[in-house]
C-alpha cells in the first residue's frame, strides 16, 4: 500500500492531488497498552476475531457478532474476555471506535504537513 500510494502520488505530481500511506490505521502504536489500560486483556483461543473488533462491531450493530444466537449457545466472549452485558461491550466498542479515529486523524495531519 506503501509503494501504491507513492506511485499514485507521483502521477498526479502535476495536479495538486497527494496519496498518503497511513500504517497507523492497519496497526496503530500503543493500542494493546491502551487496550490493557481499559481492563481488556485477550488469550489466545486460536481463533481469528479479537475483542476489539467484536466490540466495534458490537457498536455498529449488535447483530454483526450475532449477539442472541452466542448468547443463547453459551458462547458470548473471545479470547477469554467476555461481550456480556452487551451495553458494556458496546460502549467499550464505541471507545475502540473513537480512539482508532483519533490515532488516524493524527497521523493524517502528520502526513499532510510532509512530516516523517
Amino acid at each position: 500500500m506503501k509503494a501504491v500510494a507513492k506511485r499514485m502520488s507521483a502521477e498526479r505530481a502535476a495536479g495538486r492531488t497527494r496519496v498518503h500511506y497511513i500504517p497507523e490505521y492497519y496497526d496503530p502504536p500503543g493500542f494493546d497498552d491502551w487496550l490493557a489500560k481499559q481492563g481488556i486483556r485477550e488469550t489466545d483461543e486460536g481463533i481469528h476475531d479479537s475483542y476489539s473488533v467484536s466490540a466495534s462491531l458490537a457498536a455498529v450493530h449488535p447483530t454483526l457478532i450475532r449477539a442472541e444466537r452466542r448468547i443463547a449457545a453459551g458462547t458470548f466472549s473471545i479470547n477469554g474476555v467476555p461481550l456480556a452485558p452487551l451495553e458494556k461491550t458496546r460502549a467499550m466498542g464505541r471507545k475502540i471506535l473513537d480512539w482508532y479515529a483519533d490515532v488516524t486523524a493524527k497521523a493524517i495531519q502528520k502526513a499532510i504537513a510532509g512530516k516523517k
